[in-house]
């Protein structure tokens, strides 16, 4: 689980262990997982934008952006980040323990499932910062110079702190920032929207799933597999995992596309949506004529 796939698809695909840069590449990475309209994808060094397909991976460095008739979706592990339209968010850091996202403009909602003591996830927006404090759904207006920020807490609780506002937003509150040096803060209740009720829309429920009985939620796309796949257990790899209606002669790493990404290198992006954590962890067997992917590889 802990090998990307510049690091990991190299040494099935070719058979030789690559060498690690110093420091180790950072081993948490997050993928796009839905879009609707344009998701355009930048990178510091770059030139232009370009499009961000779904399973297109999201690491630390990337900006993000949609247009104003576009929403997208970003898993990292079990977490889910929406992006409205008009918005731009900057991955500033993804480490183990740590998620920093930079929205710049525009409006995101948040499903933080999992956070332990030591977890630190912060969201800075032009007037501060937002640090969320439990498991919960957010939702977060960056706010312009002449709008108001609304920092919205369905579930859990979160705090801000900037411009003389330091204070914690508990579930069912909405706070709401002014001004720009000096700001002034309101406390408003909660209240769904279109986007809000979209973003909802597109949760799913871990509990109903298959897959993390055999693989850590962690792993950034493990539940698509349930849906796509079935799941056995063989004397070799222990627990694997066989897609679905493929096509006859069906081979992995065919339907897709390389991206070159740094710091891991060329990276694939599958083209079906449970593409994402078969072709970035564990490996590929051929068991019995047919493509078996064996999350946690053992020897007999």
């Amino acid at each position: 689980m802990r090998h990307f796939a510049g690091i990991l698809i190299a040494a099935v695909l070719v058979g030789i262990a690559p060498a690690l840069a110093e420091p180790e590449p950072p081993i948490r990475v997050g993928r796009v997982s839905f879009t609707e309209g344009n998701l355009a994808f930048y990178r510091a060094g770059e030139a232009e934008w370009s499009a961000a397909k779904v399973n297109f991976p999201v690491a630390e460095g990337g900006w993000f952006a949609t247009d104003g008739q576009s929403k997208a979706e970003l898993r990292i592990g079990p977490d889910t980040v929406d992006l409205a339209g008009n918005t731009e968010l900057n991955i500033a850091d993804l480490r183990d323990k740590f998620m920093q996202l930079v929205l710049n403009q525009g409006r995101i909602g948040m499903r933080l499932r999992q956070r332990d003591r030591d977890d630190n996830s912060e969201i800075d927006i032009p007037r501060g910062g937002i640090w969320l404090l439990q498991p919960g759904a957010y939702d977060i207006d960056s706010g312009t110079p002449d709008q108001p920020a609304r920092i919205t807490v369905f579930e859990g609780s979160a705090r801000f702190a900037g411009g003389g506002v330091d204070r914690v937003i508990n579930a069912g509150e909405t706070l709401v920032l002014s001004g720009t040096d000096v700001l002034s803060a309101a406390i408003e209740p909660a209240v769904s929207d279109a986007f809000v009720r979209w973003c909802r829309a597109r949760d799913y429920q871990p509990q109903r799933l298959v897959a993390p009985y055999h693989v850590s939620p962690a792993m950034t796309g493990f539940e698509e597999l349930d849906a796509y796949g079935d799941w056995s257990t063989t004397a070799d790899y222990g627990a694997v995992w066989y897609p679905r209606e493929v096509p006859t002669g069906w081979a992995p790493y065919r339907d897709g596309h390389w991206v070159w990404l740094e710091p891991w290198g060329w990276n694939w992006v599958d083209a079906e949506p449970w593409g994402f954590a078969p072709c970035h962890y564990g490996r590929w067997a051929l068991i019995g004529g047919r493509w078996a992917w064996a999350a946690a590889v053992r020897c007999r």
